[in-house]
């Protein structure tokens, strides 16, 4: 997680530093890296929700 908000940081300190023309290049980017890692927590979440199933499944 603390990579994830290194590279949040980085991105928007580079958005918030970018001339006018590339702002909005640049806001991409730290919306992509937000939606990017969105994705990879509800991946890290449903894959800890399938082992906890199959635990309890095991324990019957």
């Amino acid at each position: 997680m603390e990579r994830q908000d290194a590279e949040l940081r980085r991105l928007t300190d580079a958005m918030n530093q970018a001339p006018p023309e590339k702002k909005l290049d640049r806001a991409c980017a730290v919306i992509n890296k937000l939606v990017e890692q969105r994705r990879e927590m509800h991946s890290e979440m449903e894959g800890m929700h399938q082992k906890m199933m199959h635990q309890a499944d095991a324990g019957k």
